[in-house]
């Protein structure tokens, strides 16, 4: 057996132990007790999430929660406790493309669009209500719903004066048929995950890691690093889609909750967590101190 104590970032050196240990040999992970807390919350995290996200969930309930999803992805505490565990490369997640949702419709008519949602949520298309981007009179506006297949939505505004020179009628055919209308999947390192588009509006992509931020930090009121009001917030504040209880942007975030909590590798990540043995206490501290 070999035993490697870890107290800061080791994945190569316990790769390069795993290469050069004789064939059947155990590769004990031994964590210092800051690490091994870590570790630890990252684990009993990713279990609370997919025990407790839903559809369900209110507002507020999102809100607070937002900050757990922020702390995990954005300041990369699932990658760096996937690392100290033993574990190589970046955990992977099969999550929605938006781009491959829209497929070849023109970009430049996508007044809105989302991501297509986890499978787990699925959506009552009588909830929905969309508030229209103020479209000038004459203005052709299609609307591709799809919630209730967990499809994101979609709403196209295409001008008065190119929806009069091919006839509305044509023009919403075409919108139709360039529309790709379902559930595209691709599969991201986390770090790609958060860089991949999550909303198309008014010309302006909004990817994964903005979402979690912007509900955590300016819904949620958890401000780190100083104010901010992107471009991304601005646009993600006129909220077009509308559910009973939720807004788009908050099923999004659901969505990239149950993405990465229900991923293969995320039960890898609690496997190998579990074979690891529980550090002594520090002396002269309690548990709650060290934490």
């Amino acid at each position: 057996m070999i035993v490697l104590p870890i107290s800061v970032d080791t994945s190569l050196l316990i790769a390069l132990l795993c290469m050069g240990s004789r064939e059947g040999e155990v590769v004990q992970v031994i964590l210092d007790r800051e690490i091994y807390d870590l570790a630890k919350r990252v684990a009993e995290d990713l279990e609370h999430i997919r025990s407790t996200w839903s559809f369900e969930m209110p507002e507020a309930v999102l809100r607070r929660e937002s900050v757990l999803l922020r702390r995990m992805l954005v300041e990369d505490e699932y990658a760096r406790a996937w690392r100290a565990v033993g574990l190589s490369r970046q955990p992977m997640v099969r999550a929605t493309s938006l781009d491959g949702f829209l497929g070849s419709v023109d970009r430049k008519y996508v007044a809105y669009a989302f991501a297509p949602l986890a499978r787990r949520l699925t959506v009552d298309m009588q909830q929905l209500t969309i508030k229209s981007p103020s479209p000038q009179e004459g203005d052709l506006l299609i609307t591709a719903p799809g919630y209730n297949q967990g499809l994101g939505l979609v709403m196209i505004l295409i001008p008065r004066a190119e929806a009069d020179g091919k006839g509305a009628e044509a023009l919403s055919q075409e919108v139709a048929g360039n529309l790709g209308g379902k559930r595209e999947w691709g599969t991201y390192a986390i770090s790609d995950l958060l860089r991949s588009p999550a909303a198309l509006i008014s010309g302006t992509t909004i990817n994964r890691r903005e979402i979690i931020k912007y509900v955590a930090n300016r819904l949620g009121g958890a401000h780190g690093g100083g104010q901010r009001n992107p471009v991304e917030w601005q646009l993600l504040d006129s909220q077009w889609g509308l559910l009973e209880h939720l807004n788009s942007c908050y099923l999004e975030l659901l969505s990239i909750g149950l993405f990465f909590a229900d991923s293969t590798d995320a039960t890898r990540y609690i496997q190998e967590f579990s074979r690891i043995e529980e550090p002594p206490p520090v002396l002269g501290h309690t548990r709650e101190e060290q934490r």
